[in-house]
């Protein structure tokens, strides 16, 4: 047969895009259809390269397959189309009474991330924020298309589209899903004009703004010439090669679809987060680029820079530029030019595309640092290895992010740091440090003698082998107030604000895993504030001002006898706080004040998983911990009354699953364990006068006219309430038996229900851990051990979860079963908890609430001033972010509303941290104004503050209140986003003079902007079906 040239002309008719299809396929039929100008027929699907017939070898034309023409006026011609490069249409109004949805991508560019949420500082540090609402990507809808009504509509203005991104203000269209990338060889065409096809050469050509996409890349050119066999593309004038990360402009560009190669000629644009061009000052500023692989990119005689102008402030030049993966480029005899003036020549250059600009800087004023400046340098390490299932692909193996600073402040002297994490070998060793020291000269605490202030926090885990993991963990600070005074000022949005630190620890650990059972030893020590005086645990005032900095200089006297004091009131036998030790000149905290409460030397742990007996419905567990542990005794900061405890703790469990139908069952655990914990020594150690008379009060202080303190009845013995209490009738072994046994349903698909019951029963009351228990040392169970004491309780709950509307609800409930004097001091008697949670389908509105009441016992039962301290608590929180994130709101409350008065102080003890009233009010608000600015105030409200007050002397009843309000002003300046903030934070309450003062800071940071936060250049959409270059209607081709 004769070989003929077939021209294959399909027209844009009004406005439609002729659209093709290049993919591996095999041919369906072998005649090459004729095509009619007479009417309209949609896109044309065509399957490239010479696939042959399930029959025959032969080649077959590569025209598959047709949907059915349609006349113009019986049908929507249009109907279910897409408009060429959908991506950069936004939409706008039309004459047609349907609602258009246009696909969109608000992921890009530079309006969406100026409303990245990331930039508003107050949210981004709000716990909350997760909950607030989903990233707008995440939000995904089903897309609708253009009729051809709408294509006709002539009312549509011209309008610049900026970076071709975000939707006009107050639209509700959420974006859609990026295109994604073609398969490798795999070519669509689209054109507003024509596409002629050779079926001889097998070639396709494109004119009047053709657009071709292959891989994850576009094409836009005046004309297009594509390869149906080779895979090869040819582009010319006016050419843009665009991706999820590139904006090129090039005069003209050949590349093959399959592998990737190419070359491209005059062209200038952005890569990453970079731009390149040629010598803007020579010529048309243009260069040339060639694409040797799909890794490898070579740019000859050409300038990278991060500034988008046309003569850009600064660049680097060189005769040839490599990038590779599109991660790190790299040259050699490389030039620095500064307003086009050579300043610096660099014999090797290399530079992240990725990565962010790694210097930063903060200058402010602040009330307590003065003025300071904090620069900084991110090191970035990243390690890549050939992967154990292909050799071709590439997997990062390690990875590690450090940022070092350095900070100056004029009151407070020169700081430096480190924070990081890391990820190494695959994981075997994965953790994050965080170091900080300074030169503090201006800190004046009794005690401290020292200048030289420094913080250590260091997580690591190593595997050592495939079950052997060795863990560390330090959180240590040279004194309590490190965070308070300095890091806490200085600290980014995304930081915690730590404080003071009450307790400082070190810990390291090695664990083995199996599929069965696990084992472990652990040797560690905790440090904690407070005072250097013996503690009565069960009196809830008793350690009200341990975090008090008026009590670093505290002093005591002592009286054998009743007696006179030196403030001339008169006092019982024993040993008290001198009054006029009570000082408020201190900056801060001892770090004397810290005490050893916790040392395991070692604590080894071996427990089993349920191990199921045989085939029947019983599951065996063992747990075994073996133990040198240190008790603190009575007193935090002194070692006299220090010892170690000896023992072990074993304890087996067999559990039975009873399974009455799908939705019911009933799981009991009964077990029997013995403990044995031997003391080292059965005293405290305390200093007595030789001729002391008991009752003796020890380290008494008087609260409120009070007297408080442990009362001695000999040198071994003291009393909570009218119980005795001594080391040596402690018992050093004992034996238990506990059942733990929960009745599990399911109601309906949404609602479930629960029941536990739960029991344990000892062979003695006078166990080491009963006998802090008794004494009310809530802290025993994390610092000596966590010994399996008698209880008695049963438990309730409702759980609702709700997907549409999204809503969950709890409600629990719990009952102390025990006697009314067989409660211990601070015990926790009951509790009822409600819960209701509620957030809208597109997760821009969210709304907590709960209230809870529950019922402890204060004082011993055998006290003379003891009850029942009932509270309720009450919380609410909630947040509103639309999609478009140029705006936020959140507020949250928190009450305690305590019922009880204590009888021993009346209502002069209301405001006591245990029993007083507390509430804490969050609002924050945040708005982005115009395209440059970004406003945000928060402020805070907290009254009867409690673990890190300096307040309450001891002499009075105040507690602290405290004010706090943040104002963030942040300005977009093209290449830089700059910010200026200010906070005030006032303080009241307490007798302390250093307590009613306004505590201020104004703080000034910047970031350099990458190219890719810039955007793309902009796209100019215009209000016309065809222009006079017979350009698509809805695009001037960049």
């Amino acid at each position: 047969m004769k070989s003929l040239l077939f021209s294959a002309r399909v027209p844009a008719f009004a406005g439609l895009v002729c659209c093709v299809v290049l993919a591996p396929l095999r041919a369906q039929n072998s005649d090459v259809p004729s095509l009619s100008t007479d009417t309209a027929k949609p896109a044309a699907t065509v399957y490239g390269g010479a696939a042959a017939d399930s029959a025959t070898s032969e080649p077959k034309a590569n025209f598959a397959s047709y949907l059915p023409p349609v006349e113009l006026d019986k049908a929507k011609v249009a109907q279910g189309r897409r408009m060429p490069d959908a991506r950069s249409i936004r939409e706008e109004p039309t004459s047609s009474p349907e609602k258009v949805v246009l696909k969109q991508d608000w992921s890009k560019g530079e309006q969406a991330k100026d409303w990245d949420r990331n930039e508003y500082e107050t949210l981004a540090s709000d716990e909350t924020k997760k909950k607030a609402g989903n990233p707008m990507e995440d939000v995904r809808t089903a897309s609708t298309y253009l009729t051809i009504e709408e294509v006709l509509a002539a009312n549509r203005p011209d309008r610049t589209i900026e970076y071709a991104s975000t939707p006009a203000t107050g639209s509700s269209t959420p974006p859609q899903q990026p295109v994604k990338a073609l398969p490798a060889g795999h070519v669509q065409i689209e054109s507003a004009d024509y596409i002629d096809y050779d079926e001889e050469r097998k070639f396709l050509y494109g004119r009047g703004r053709t657009v071709v996409h292959y891989g994850a890349f576009t094409i836009k050119a005046d004309k297009v010439l594509v390869d149906t066999r080779l895979k090869e593309i040819q582009a010319q004038g006016n050419v843009i090669l665009t991706s999820e990360s590139d904006y090129i402009e090039a005069e003209s560009i050949w590349v093959n679809a399959e592998n990737g190669q190419g070359i491209a000629y005059g062209t200038r644009g952005r890569q990453g987060p970079f731009f390149f061009l040629g010598d803007p000052t020579n010529g048309d500023g243009t260069t040339t680029f060639r694409q040797v692989s799909k890794d490898e990119v070579v740019f000859k005689d050409a300038s990278f820079t991060g500034c988008e102008f046309p003569v850009p402030f600064y660049r680097v030049h060189a005769k040839e530029f490599v990038v590779m993966n599109g991660e790190r480029v790299f040259a050699r005899n490389a030039v620095l030019y500064v307003r086009e003036k050579p300043l610096l020549w660099i014999p090797y250059y290399t530079k992240s595309l990725k990565e962010k600009s790694p210097w930063g800087a903060t200058v402010g004023d602040d009330s307590k640092l003065g003025q300071f400046v904090r620069v900084w340098y991110n090191y970035y390490y990243a390690c890549y290895s050939p992967s154990e299932v292909d050799d071709k692909t590439m997997h990062r193996t390690s990875y590690a992010h450090m940022r070092l600073y350095s900070d100056y402040m004029s009151k407070k002297g020169w700081g430096q740091g480190l924070q990081g994490s890391y990820f190494i070998e695959d994981g075997k060793h994965r953790g994050s440090l965080d170091l900080y020291r300074v030169n503090d000269t201006d800190r004046e605490v009794t005690g401290d003698d020292f200048t030289e202030r420094y913080y250590v926090n260091w997580y690591n885990r190593t595997r050592l082998s495939e079950n052997l993991n060795l863990l560390v963990n330090v959180d240590y600070a040279s004194d309590p107030d490190l965070f308070k005074d300095i890091l806490d000022r200085l600290k980014t949005s995304s930081q915690p604000e730590r404080d003071r630190l009450i307790e400082r620890s070190a810990q390291g650990a090695l664990e083995w895993t199996a599929d069965d059972f696990f084992a472990g030893i652990e040797v560690s020590f905790k440090d904690r504030i407070g005072r250097d005086r013996v503690n009565n645990y069960s009196d809830p005032r008793d350690n009200d001002f341990d975090y008090n900095t008026n009590y670093n200089k505290e002093t005591f006297f002592t009286l054998a006898s009743a007696g006179t004091g030196p403030d001339g009131n008169p006092y019982p036998a024993g040993t008290f706080t001198n009054p006029f030790s009570v000082q408020d000149d201190e900056d801060g905290i001892s770090a004397k004040r810290y005490g050893r409460v916790s040392e395991k030397l070692p604590e080894i742990t071996f427990s089993s998983n349920r191990l199921r007996l045989w085939t029947l419905p019983l599951w065996y567990h063992v747990d075994l911990k073996v133990f040198n542990n240190l008790d603190k005794g009575l007193n935090v900061v002194s070692t006299k009354d220090d010892a170690y405890v000896q023992g072990f703790d074993f304890y087996q469990s067999l559990s039975h699953l009873m399974k009455f139908c799908d939705r019911y069952t009933l799981l009991t655990k009964v077990g029997l364990g013995v403990t044995v914990a031997e003391r080292d020594d059965d005293s405290f150690n305390l200093d007595f006068p030789s001729n002391a008379t008991f009752p003796y009060i020890y380290d008494g202080q008087i609260i409120n006219g009070q007297l408080e303190g442990l009362t001695f009845v000999d040198k071994d013995t003291f009393l909570v309430g009218t119980k005795k209490l001594s080391l040596k009738d402690v018992d050093p072994a004992f034996i238990y038996g506990d059942i733990d046994s929960r009745f599990n349903a399911r109601i309906t698909d949404a609602l479930s229900a629960w029941v536990r019951y739960r029991f344990r029963e000892t062979s003695t009351d006078n166990s080491l851990g009963d006998f802090y228990s008794v004494m009310g040392s809530s802290k025993t169970p994390d610092d000596l051990f966590p010994f399996r004491l008698r209880e008695h309780w049963i438990e309730a709950g409702l759980n609702y979860n709700l997907v549409y509307p999204r809503l969950t609800a709890s409600l629990s409930a719990g009952k102390n079963l025990e006697g009314n004097d067989e409660y211990r001091a601070n015990e926790l008697i009951q509790y009822t908890n409600l819960n209701l949670g509620w957030n809208n389908k597109k997760g821009t509105l969210f709304a907590n609430t709960g209230i809870g009441n529950q019922q402890r016992q204060m004082r011993d039962p055998s006290d003379a001033n003891e009850y029942q301290q009932e509270s309720l608590n009450t919380y609410v929180n909630a947040s509103y972010r639309p999609i478009h994130g140029r705006w936020y709101v959140r507020g949250a409350g928190y009450f305690i509303d305590n019922q009880n008065t204590d009888p021993l102080y009346g209502s002069s003890g209301s405001n006591d941290l245990d029993t007083g009233n507390s509430m804490l009010f969050d609002f924050a608000v945040g708005r982005k104004i115009g395209t440059k600015y970004i406003v945000e105030y928060s402020g805070k409200y907290r009254t009867n503050t409690n673990s890190n007050s300096d307040t309450a002397t001891g002499n009075n009843n105040d507690t602290q209140n405290k004010t706090d309000h943040f104002l963030r002003i942040g300005r977009d300046f093209h290449d830089v986003i700059a910010g200026v903030s200010f906070e005030v934070r006032d303080e009241s309450g307490g007798n302390s003079s250093d307590n009613n003062n306004n505590d201020y800071q104004v703080k000034f940071d910047f970031k350099l902007k990458q190219a890719a936060d810039k955007g793309a250049p902009p796209y100019l959409r215009t209000g016309e079906l065809f222009n006079a270059s017979k350009v698509g209607a809805f695009e001037t081709g960049g």
